[in-house]
This record gives structure tokens, sequence and C-alpha cells, in this order.
């Protein structure tokens, strides 16, 4: 998630991008989400103000079990690499 006015951003990891993204919109909009500097900053900016964008993808060919694994390693090095708050 990245806020276009102020150039914050969050980064998280799912196995499911589609339902990850129709829920954070869902809790961010109805004011429920669970991390507060996102939810404050969708309250004061509004929503046209904000965009997720899918940083990485898997290859397909990637073990299940090692998604996991993989999820957390690389949502920590995207948090690095953007200076980012980390999502859930």
């Amino acid at each position: 998630m990245r806020c276009l006015i102020t150039g914050s951003v969050w980064v998280g990891g799912s196995k499911n991008l589609g339902a990850t993204k129709n829920g954070c919109w869902f809790t961010l909009r109805n004011g429920l989400h669970r991390e507060a500097s996102l939810q404050n900053e969708w309250n004061a900016r509004g929503e046209s103000a904000f965009e997720y964008e899918v940083l990485e993808k898997f290859d397909p060919e990637t073990h299940p079990l090692e998604i996991d694994a993989l999820l957390k390693a690389d949502k920590q090095r995207w948090v690095e690499r953007l200076q980012a708050r980390p999502l859930l």
C-alpha cells in the first residue's frame, strides 16, 4: 500500500493477492484496519490517495511448503528496501 500524497508505504505478504486487496480496502473503508498508521492516513487522505501495488510474485513452480518462509523473508526485504511499515 502506498499513499500517493505523503509517500508512506506499508508492505505485507499474501498467498492470495486479490483477497488481500479486497480485505484491506474493506477494512480501511470501514475504519477497521489493524495497522493504525495506515488507517489514520487513509482517514486523513481518502481512498483516492492510495494504491495497492504487487511488488513480487513467486514462480508457479515454487514448492508450497516453501511459500510461508519466502513470504516472510521477502516482506522483510521490501520493508527495508522501501523504508516501509510492515503489515500483518
